[in-house]
């Protein structure tokens, strides 16, 4: 999901201060601030445990650079990503894809970069989405293909067209309902009409929804039938509705009692809608930055983020999110992890700053931001992610782990449950056992040939005789061919 063009501009504002020329007004105001970063308490304590913390992460072998593997390939942010005619297409700041010249926005056939015609005069895409088979690209520009084209245009394969007059402001996201385009942003017209902040596109003309929002719209998704809008609005229709709202065809309606702070980002996973953004309340529920509604009530995923979310996306049967956060569930991810529906995982070392975009394509996943790195390796805005799940898969053995290593445990302290992740890359036997501070073996929960790849096990706090252990330290420890290592965690009751 797209995030709001005001949360971009402060993310690239380094950037654009070094490429303003004289005379150029920035138009879009921001009008609100960044919730303070807000730590999870025990966090320290987690990482004073973490012997191998700055160890080299074997999950970084997932990560893979071909898409853009030097600055050059892409030199300025990606905001947007969509898949359009087989191809991956990216919108953003750029103004070069795979080293040749592409006006902020780039189609990518798994091999190469190619432009989509002349592109974009001005600053940016911000938005992209499929269309009565056509493209539909938003974002800040008043030219698409060098045809008047005010902050949104079509493209249908060969050039670009204007959808009538366009909007007076930036457009931040797009989606489709009932068979109709569906722009929001910081606009107050769409086509000449009044449109406060969201309008909708039979084909022909614009019109608005109701009364609209009296703030910014950042986030679009269809629901249950019903439209989902999330941004920095307190009312929509005239009617109080906290940062989230829904649509029915007819009226708008507020969606539970809504976030005390931005929302940016929508998903479906494991039977629930998720919302994300810089709020830490949902529906009076406390929660940092990621919430889950199961049809009547908001509910908080784990310990969720350290900092903004800022898109969502559901792939290997997992929740992903990217954003401006460097922990997650309280442990160290770097702008980008992943949830499982009980815990939180980092994906390997991460990427070095903000990720704005997650899009599924060709059986990966691709993150597009402003970082540099990705893994570990150079991967200017754009990287892949691959999880390898069997060896039928193309390319498995680049994706094995390089070395064996046991991973500290997550949560960690806990009181119920936590997990333990391994890797190995070669198939052989694997023993992971509990201990307690004397030494006595309590719990057994691998003892048992393994083919390569990585282990996730989950402990329910219990011995091998099913009974409650008591609160204090432990001792896991891994043999696996010539590693036998040994993590401590805490257990509270």
């Amino acid at each position: 999901m797209v995030t709001d063009l005001v949360i971009r501009m402060v993310a690239a504002f380094r950037h654009l201060m070094s490429q303003l020329k004289g005379g150029l007004v920035v138009r879009v105001a921001i009008s609100r601030t960044l919730l303070a970063l807000s730590l999870i308490g025990f966090h320290g304590i987690a990482r004073a445990v973490d012997c191998d913390a700055a160890a080299v992460d074997p999950d970084d072998a997932y990560w893979d650079n071909s898409i853009s593997p030097s600055n050059a390939d892409m030199n300025r942010p990606v905001y947007a990503l969509a898949i359009y005619d087989g191809k991956l297409i990216a919108g953003g700041y750029f103004n070069f894809a795979g080293g040749v010249p592409a006006n902020h926005i780039a189609a990518w056939d798994g091999n190469s970069w190619s432009t989509l015609g002349s592109g974009m005069d001005d600053w940016q895409v911000s938005a992209l989405m499929v269309y009565d088979d056509k493209l539909i690209a938003g974002g800040t520009f008043t030219s698409a293909g060098g045809v008047a084209a005010n902050n949104v245009a079509s493209w249908d394969g060969s050039s670009w067209s204007p959808l009538d007059s366009g909007m007076n402001d930036y457009v931040s996201d797009l989606t489709v309902y009932d068979n109709r385009l569906i722009a929001a942003g910081g606009f107050s017209t769409a086509g000449g009409v009044a449109a406060s902040h969201i309008a909708m596109w039979d084909g022909s003309s614009w019109s608005p929804l109701g009364s609209g929002m009296n703030g910014f719209v950042s986030a679009l998704t269809v629901y249950n039938n019903k439209l989902i809008a999330g941004g920095g609005f307190s009312t929509a229709g005239g009617v109080a509705a906290s940062c989230i709202a829904a649509w029915d065809g007819s009226s708008w309606m507020p969606f539970g009692s809504g976030m005390n702070g931005g929302v940016y980002g929508f998903a479906e996973y494991d039977d629930k809608f998720i919302a994300a953004g810089s709020f830490t309340s949902a529906g009076g529920v406390a929660v940092n930055r990621i919430a889950a509604w199961d049809g009547s009530a908001w509910s908080p995923l784990g310990l969720g983020l350290g900092y903004v979310a800022l898109c969502l996306t559901v792939y290997d049967n997992q929740l992903f999110v990217g954003g401006a956060f460097t922990t997650a569930g309280g442990m160290p991810a770097s702008y980008i992890a992943s949830w499982d529906g009980s815990f939180w995982s980092r994906l390997g070392s991460g990427v070095s700053y903000d990720v704005y975009a997650l899009q599924v394509f060709d059986n990966q996943l691709i993150t597009g931001g402003d970082f540099t790195f990705a893994g570990g390796k150079v991967s200017a805005r754009l990287a892949t992610w691959t999880k390898a799940v069997s060896t039928d898969v193309v390319g498995y053995q680049d994706y094995l782990p390089q070395t064996r290593h046991l991973s500290q445990n997550y949560p960690n302290p806990f009181n119920s449950a936590t997990r333990f992740e391994y890797a190995v890359p070669t198939a052989g036997h694997v023993a992971l056992s509990i201990y307690n501070a004397l030494g006595r073996r309590v719990r057994v929960l691998v003892d048992e040939d393994v083919p390569p790849g990585r282990g996730v096990i989950t402990w329910d706090g219990r011995d091998d005789h099913e009974h409650p252990v008591a609160s204090g330290m432990y001792i896991y420890r891994l043999r696996a061919g010539d590693l036998d290592q040994s993590r401590r965690m805490l257990i509270l009751k």
